[in-house]
């Protein structure tokens, strides 16, 4: 019985050791974008409400989650979208032929 316990323990300390070793290495590339860098959004001591129910999210959740995904090579980064070029008006010109008229 001992014995299978100290097996159990050291298969878990292989594997403790196996993650941690995993997590420093860094991740596979995914895009062409670098990951950006998000800062926390963190709230001062004075800015922190009375209770619980009165506290307001700092920031969007979709947009956390969206972050978490592309921090962990769920998603490929992208950068900001370019705004799509809208065809351009096409002008209209008279002939001069309408002035010969006989």
């Amino acid at each position: 019985v001992d014995s299978e316990i100290a097996e159990l323990e050291k298969a878990v300390e292989r594997r403790h050791k196996e993650r941690q070793e995993q997590a420093l290495q860094p991740r596979k590339r995914i895009g062409k974008q670098n990951v950006p860098k998000v800062p926390e959004a963190v709230q001062l001591s004075d800015e922190l409400a009375g209770s619980l129910r009165q506290l307001q999210p700092e920031t969007n959740s979709f947009s956390d989650a969206f972050n978490s995904f592309v921090k962990r090579n769920i998603i490929e980064p992208r950068g900001p979208r370019r705004p799509k070029r809208t065809s351009r008006k096409i002008k209209t010109i008279e002939k001069w032929s309408h002035k010969y008229f006989k």
